[in-house]
């Protein structure tokens, strides 16, 4: 499953490239977040997409595409 994300409704002002409650790709999202900051010659802190203004679903945890045991696999499960 690939990895989605949303606009809040209420940071919908910080983000007109977006609209708000949709979910799409968050590769996408991320993509156009980037762009219109270039444009803008923004500067992001750590991620481009903040998790206080998004809702994430889908996609790999990243403790599983690190390589990771989860708790299933410690116990010799997984």
């Amino acid at each position: 499953m690939i990895r989605e994300a949303r606009l809040k409704p209420e940071f919908a002002s910080l983000y007109p490239a977006l609209q708000p409650g949709v979910w799409c790709p968050a590769s996408e999202a991320a993509a156009q977040l980037l762009a219109m900051m270039q444009r803008a010659d923004a500067a992001f802190e750590k991620r481009v997409m903040h998790e206080r203004h998004f809702e994430f679903r889908g996609g790999v945890a990243s403790a599983v595409r690190a390589g990771a045991r989860s708790r299933l696999a410690d116990r010799g499960g997984g």
